[in-house]
C-alpha cells in the first residue's frame, strides 16, 4: 500500500512495488490508509508523513496499535529528514524511515529486507 497525497510521489513509489511484482494499493490520506489497512491487511504500507488529516506518524501508531494491523510492516516515506523526525518516526512502530527525494535504489533495498 502505498500512501500519499502527492499524486507523482505515489506513481514513483507504486513503480519501485509494481517493478518487484507487487500488487498495488492507494491511499491519498490517513483516514483511508487506515481503513484500506485493516480491510486488505497489506504486507507494507509506504507511509508519508505529512498527509491530510491524519499525519503519518499517527497513523502509523494506530496500525502498530490495532491487532488487526500491527503485523503489517510501515516505511515512513517524509521530506522531514532531520533527527528528530526519524527517530519519531521509528518510536511510533515503523520498520525503517525513508527520506524525500526518494533514491530509489535505498527504498528498494529496504522493501526487500522487509520483505524477503
Amino acid at each position: 500500500m502505498v500512501v500519499e497525497d502527492e499524486k507523482d510521489v505515489q506513481l514513483l513509489m507504486a513503480e519501485v512495488l509494481k517493478d518487484e511484482r507487487y500488487e498495488i494499493v492507494a491511499a491519498d490520506d490517513g483516514d483511508q490508509a487506515l481503513r484500506d489497512a485493516r480491510e486488505l491487511r497489506p504486507q507494507l504500507v509506504l507511509l508519508d508523513v505529512m498527509l491530510p488529516g491524519i499525519d503519518g506518524f499517527e497513523v502509523c501508531r494506530r496500525l502498530k496499535a490495532d491487532p488487526a494491523t500491527r503485523d503489517i510492516r510501515v516505511i515512513m516515506v517524509s521530506a522531514r529528514s532531520d533527527d528528530r523526525d526519524i527517530r519519531q518516526g521509528l518510536a511510533c512502530g515503523a520498520d525503517h524511515y525513508v527520506t524525500k527525494p526518494i533514491k530509489l535504489l535505498d527504498l528498494s533495498a529496504a522493501i526487500q529486507r522487509l520483505l524477503g
